[in-house]
């Protein structure tokens, strides 16, 4: 008998929304199904979460139910080498479970796999000022106005989404006709796009869907107080230079297309992942495991304390299957 979903309202209302707590509905089904997924997204649009979250919940659960040689999930930052049909079938013969992506559109096609394609998209004053920030802690150094200015008046920081989308190169202008042709190219070829307010019912649609794990997670590549740096006063620079972005934003918040998954009963996954973020500035790196849910159900009775300090949390799950890695597509994949 799978778990009542009432034991991750209770996870969640103890750990105070510290952890993006994520029920998969996958039903009476135990059956894993494995659609490969293509996330096309800007930097710092929640790609990280949707990416880890899945990824773990994927690869857990083929071990579980015994699923050898699954196909592999992988980081795609760019595809700068050839990739051949002969470097596919070599590398990956049984194909990809899911890609992420900050490539320009088209990439998927030459990974030879039907995948469904889906992105998300950030409001651009937001998703800059983090894109900035987030660089500098990764390099350990100090953000300051006038280096954020110059790192505003890169081609590739104004309207990148639709250059994304569009497969617009950094040397090209963005005109109204690409806004039109990337609200033409979500609508004819995405099965999803959402902005990040969506990201946990995007991943909860997914992992219901395809029979996959509860999930627990700190949301990963967060940037740290110490890089913190108010850039208000550019607030309407780059809505200025952003404008298509901003007009393509409003129209995925007003038009999202988000999957709905109707489960036969309201049970929820009897496993559950927890992932939590290595706390390393230089990069991000996670740790995953995976237990029974009835046994975070058993902690809640027994332990309550855990739920306190996620420390104690990380270090009383019972039973734990463990896993860390990253998982980039390189050309030694």
């Amino acid at each position: 008998m799978n778990p009542s979903p009432e034991i991750f309202d209770q996870v969640n209302k103890k750990l105070k929304n510290r952890l993006m707590c994520i029920k998969s509905q996958c039903g009476s089904s135990r059956k894993v199904k494995l659609t490969p997924i293509f996330l096309y997204h800007a930097p710092r649009t929640s790609g990280l979460a949707f990416y880890f979250a899945l990824k773990y919940a994927i690869e857990f659960m083929c071990q579980l139910a015994d699923i050898s040689e699954s196909p592999p999930c992988r980081r795609l930052e760019s595809i700068n080498f050839e990739v051949t049909e002969a470097f596919v079938k070599t590398n990956y013969p049984k194909g990809l479970s899911l890609i992420s992506s900050h490539d320009l559109f088209g990439v998927h096609k030459k990974l030879l796999q039907n995948f469904k394609l889906v992105t998300i998209v950030r409001e651009p004053y937001s998703r800059l000022r983090s894109a900035y920030l987030s660089s500098h802690m990764r390099a350990q150094t100090s953000p300051a106005l006038d280096n954020f200015a110059e790192f505003l008046k890169t081609p590739e920081n104004q309207n990148s989404t639709i250059r994304q989308i569009c497969n617009i190169p950094g040397s090209e202008d963005v005109s109204t006709k690409h806004l039109d042709d990337a609200i033409r190219r979500l609508n004819d070829e995405f099965d999803a796009f959402i902005t990040t307010q969506d990201t946990n019912d995007l991943i909860g649609y997914y992992l219901s869907s395809h029979g996959l794990p509860n999930l627990l997670m700190e949301k990963p590549n967060q940037t740290k107080g110490q890089y913190q740096l108010d850039v208000s006063e550019y607030r309407d620079f780059i809505r200025q230079n952003n404008q298509l972005d901003n007009v393509l934003f409003e129209f995925v918040r007003n038009n999202r297309r988000l999957p709905k998954h109707h489960p036969d009963t309201d049970t929820i996954s009897p496993v559950t992942v927890i992932v939590r973020e290595n706390p390393d500035y230089s990069d991000c790196f996670v740790q995953a495991v995976c237990t029974n849910t009835l046994s975070i159900n058993q902690m809640l009775t027994e332990n309550p304390a855990a739920f306190g300090d996620l420390n104690l949390f990380w270090s009383t799950i019972p039973n734990p299957i463990v896993r860390n890695q990253k998982g980039c597509l390189t050309n030694s994949s």
